[in-house]
């Protein structure tokens, strides 16, 4: 797959594009949504692992999956502790998660699905959540599918 080819070879500079950007504004919601109880939250196109950070730091469990097995490296060295995955959007579905985390984070990587895709790979990550738990995705704006830079895009 191209997209993931993209992330392989330009991971080191994601990574350093990535890691440091503020993204607190956004995680305040997603907390306060998330049930009552132990979490478990899964970072669903992890990239640098920025996010996965966070809420690890937050005392959370968390689960970071990604595609781009060089990613997954660089971002392990920021926190081993993760459970660090490398995995396609598509072999999700075959893993033994059904109802096991709180909170799912995509944040800029669904978007990166194919929109005749994305309701299974939706449907897949719904299947995941514990009863009450909450996902958050977050896409471009716009209406259609495109390739820039080497990287496929719903907006």
């Amino acid at each position: 797959m191209a997209m993931l080819d993209f992330y392989q070879t330009h991971a080191k500079d994601f990574f350093n594009q990535t890691i440091n950007v503020d993204m607190h504004n956004i995680y305040q919601p997603f907390l306060e949504n998330l049930p009552s109880g132990k979490q478990i939250i899964s970072d669903i196109g992890c990239g640098s692992g920025r996010d996965s950070v966070f809420f690890a730091k937050q005392g959370f469990q968390v689960m970071a999956i990604d595609g781009s097995q060089n990613l997954i490296e660089l971002a392990k060295q920021n926190h081993p502790t993760i459970d660090w995955q490398c995995l396609a959007f598509n072999e999700i579905k075959n893993q033994n998660w059904h109802n096991k985390f709180t909170g799912i984070w995509a944040c800029a990587s669904l978007l990166h699905v194919p929109f005749d895709e994305l309701p299974n790979i939706l449907n897949d990550l719904l299947e995941m959540l514990k009863p009450n738990g909450i996902l958050y995705a977050s896409f471009k704006y716009g209406d259609s599918e495109r390739e820039k830079d080497g990287r496929f895009f719903v907006i």
